[in-house]
């Protein structure tokens, strides 16, 4: 492990850059996230309502109804009438950008890390010198997976558009991209 780290760390480290700025440009240049997140008709009803009696941060669903409750007459009626859906009620603060930077900074370090680890391991020995190609098709591979199937329990689950999920594809698939061509460029000798 401690060679591995010592072999890979500026590919690992560079990815995770490469990575944080095609995100941070994705939605603000790229058009294909603009239609993903709408406005409620309701609005302003929805949010005085909320401000009645604000629930604490957490993630909520509607109609409320777990494991068994699904089956009675009331909650069968309110899926019926509608409308179904989930929310996040995030901190009353106004969210901050740089902590989201930060962290967003973390997970594609992290990513950038374990693809690091699975391409070393899974590189032929002698591991200095693989091929450039064997080492950008396994690291494309993992973090294709690794961006793109991360998404996909909120579609199942949650309802979130699969729409919504094939341009998460598309931003994963261009950050797997640039991880593969900095791992294979920068593959010790």
């Amino acid at each position: 492990m401690t060679f591995f780290l010592k072999e890979l760390w500026g590919p690992i480290v560079l990815s995770a850059i490469a990575c944080s700025i095609i995100a941070l440009l994705a939605w603000p240049v790229l058009s294909h996230h603009h239609a993903e997140w709408k406005r409620l008709p309701t609005e302003p009803d929805v949010l005085d309502a909320l401000r009645k009696d604000p629930p604490p941060p957490g993630l909520y669903r509607f109609p409320y109804a777990m494991n068994h409750e699904m089956e009675r007459a009331d909650v069968k009626l309110a899926f019926a009438r509608g409308p179904v859906g989930f929310i996040t009620i995030a901190d009353r603060h106004r969210p901050s950008i740089p902590k989201m930077v930060a962290g967003m900074g973390g997970y594609f370090l992290s990513i950038s890390f374990v693809v690091g680890y699975v391409a070393w391991a899974a590189a032929p020995t002698p591991k200095l010198g693989a091929p450039q190609t064997l080492v950008a098709q396994i690291t494309f591979t993992v973090a294709l997976l690794a961006y793109a199937a991360a998404g996909i329990p909120e579609c199942v689950w949650r309802g979130r558009p699969w729409k919504a999920w094939l341009a998460q594809l598309l931003d994963a698939a261009m950050s797997a991209a640039a991880t593969a061509f900095i791992f294979a460029k920068l593959w010790p000798m």
